[in-house]
């Protein structure tokens, strides 16, 4: 806890009306516990008002949310802060001795240190005379130079000028009570009662001397002041004080705090909190830990928009349990959770079944939730593909869908633009494909790198080779955003768009409506038709080959008994030509 050190207690609030507020002005220095100044600081302050003793009763107790100036200095009204206990409009302050116990908190809150407690030695007039009645008048102050002339008060004998307060307290910190207010006015209607001379703060360390304690009067509404380093002067442009709305560089604020022509810093590691009733958990904060920034709700985080155009009901993205939701306040399936979609004009698009139910719809504006115009990368992808969504109408015909893959040329290519890949690709040609199998082929609205050049863009004139047409999209890459722009005007070497920048640009290529993209879900579906017919055929072969392997080997088999038969045969005529030539013998 800081030592806070009170130097200066100054007693001249003047009570004139009965509906005129109550108080004793109070002002102190505060440093720390090494002596020095605890300037442009937010203290808490705890006053209580003890009867007779230092131990005696409260008899009044109250806090203030305070702050300091360049000099330490704090001002407060005793009588005028948040009320603890006590009412202090009811003080008999004839019934005294009475005395002041400051109590502090360094941090500006509620954690009070008592810093000491001294006398009133003397009680402001217009509160001593409220409950004493007329006492004999007051002994004639030494004459005071005049301050400005107190508020008039119902017609009484006018009492003399108080005296004046010593020349502000000379101490290092001791600020000067505040000095130049006419000594307090008498009690209006208090015959001949001379008002009381201020209370003398409390003597301090000499300190720089206070100006007269008069703050200049501003040149309209709203004015605020200042210290220069010299003196409080006036000026309306820093902090402008509307009445119930404050503005900093602005005299027309339209919130309770507005800021124009300038940041706010917040700097780490404090927050800018929002509360409610309950929590606090709830801030924005720049986060050490990533370098970055941090926004923090309590249960969920909300981004939205007043687009009426949107197609679904909901936020715009939600962070809650640690998903992310697009119009859906309640994420609940996956990381992501997408609600509703936005229709969407892709042209053509491919459809496919399990069956012949295959084919291109015609031309119309799609349902989409997300759509990329690079890869979407996952470990699995799960298309819906329930047979009670669907109209199916049989399975497809795998001998033609043969016919179709084989039909399909495999096509070595590189992509011009290299920020899509640069390896070698084998793939299908969307062109190529659409000719033999339009079903697995859609056309969309993209850009295409034709054009891929550096140019020079001054308020949208754009100086580079063209075959153009006047009304056709571009896709210009500046460094810092990304357009697509139309030609309202061209030359062979030049064209004119209808944006107003200038700098360096990338001109991409030209925007086309009949950009084709390849299901390629599509084309392995026709390969495992093609497949199955296939696999059909294969086993008829495999059938047809066991079938001539058995009659082979019934040929095999004939063959080896008409072997021995015609050894056989061979045998008996060989035996019959001996028999009848017996001379051969």
């Amino acid at each position: 806890m800081k030592k806070i050190v009170t130097l200066c207690l100054t007693c001249v609030q003047l009570l004139i009306f009965a509906q005129a507020p109550e108080g004793v002005n109070y002002q102190s220095v505060i440093r720390d516990n090494t002596g020095n100044l605890m300037a442009n600081a937010f203290v808490g302050l705890k006053i209580s008002l003890l009867q007779n003793s230092t131990n005696g009763t409260v008899v009044y107790e109250e806090s203030f949310d305070a702050s300091t100036n360049d000099f330490g200095l704090t001002n407060i009204v005793i009588g005028n802060g948040n009320p603890i206990s006590g009412d202090f409009s009811l003080i008999d302050w004839s019934n005294g001795p009475y005395f002041i116990q400051i109590a502090a908190d360094e941090n500006g809150g509620t954690d009070y240190e008592i810093m000491g407690t001294q006398e009133l030695m003397s009680v402001p007039y217009a509160l001593y005379a409220k409950t004493a009645g007329n006492g004999p008048q007051g002994e004639q102050g030494i004459q005071g130079e005049t301050g400005p002339q107190g508020l008039q008060g119902e017609q009484g004998v006018q009492g003399d000028a108080g005296p004046q307060g010593e020349q502000g307290i000379q101490g290092e910190t001791g600020l000067q009570g505040l000095q130049g207010e006419q000594g307090i006015q008498g009690v209006p209607g208090a015959q001949g009662l001379q008002g009381e001379q201020g209370i003398q703060g409390l003597q301090g360390i000499q300190g720089v001397p206070g100006n007269d304690g008069l703050l200049p009067n501003g040149t309209e509404t709203g004015n605020t002041t200042f210290w220069n380093g010299t003196e409080w002067v006036v000026d309306n442009n820093n902090i402008f004080n509307a009445g119930g709305n404050i503005g900093i560089g602005t005299t027309s604020p339209t919130s309770k705090f507005e800021v124009s022509g300038g940041d706010i810093a917040i700097n780490s590691p404090f927050k800018y909190k929002v509360k409610n009733a309950t929590d606090g958990d709830n801030f924005l904060m720049y986060e050490p830990t990533v370098d970055g920034l941090r926004l923090n709700g309590f249960d969920a985080v909300f981004i939205t928009t007043t687009d009426g155009t949107n197609a679904t009901a909901g936020q715009d993205l939600v962070v809650r349990n640690g998903r992310v939701g697009i119009n859906t306040n309640t994420p609940s399936q996956g990381l992501l959770h997408v609600n509703g979609y936005y229709s969407d004009p892709f042209g053509n698009f491919t459809y496919y079944a399990t069956g012949p139910n295959t084919g291109t719809a015609a031309g119309t504006n799609l349902n989409t939730s997300i759509f990329a115009t690079h890869r979407v990368v996952a470990g699995e992808f799960n298309a819906i593909s329930d047979a009670r969504i669907k109209n199916i109408e049989g399975v497809s015909n795998s001998d033609k869908d043969l016919e179709t893959l084989n039909k399909i040329e495999v096509t070595d290519y590189h992509m011009i633009d290299p920020s899509h890949g640069d390896k070698p690709v084998k793939k299908a040609i969307a062109q190529q494909l659409e000719e033999v199998y339009p079903q697995a082929v859609s056309k969309s609205t993209n850009c295409i790198p034709d054009i891929y050049l550096l140019a020079d863009c001054n308020a949208g004139k754009i100086k580079i080779k063209n075959n153009l047409k006047v009304g056709e999209r571009i896709r210009l890459i500046f460094e810092d955003k990304e357009e697509i722009a139309s030609v309202i005007s061209r030359s062979a070497n030049s064209i004119q768009t209808n944006l107003d920048l200038s700098g360096k640009v990338f001109v991409y290529g030209r925007q086309v409506d009949d950009f084709r993209t390849v299901d390629y879900q599509a084309v392995a579906m026709l390969n495992v038709s093609a497949t199955q017919a296939l696999l059909r055929r294969i086993e008829a072969l495999e059938k047809e080959n066991q079938a001539l392997k058995e009659v082979n080997e019934n040929m095999n088999a004939l063959k080896s008994e008409v072997d021995v038969l015609q050894k056989n045969v061979l045998l008996l005529l060989n035996n019959k030509n001996t028999a009848s030539n017996p001379k051969e013998k």
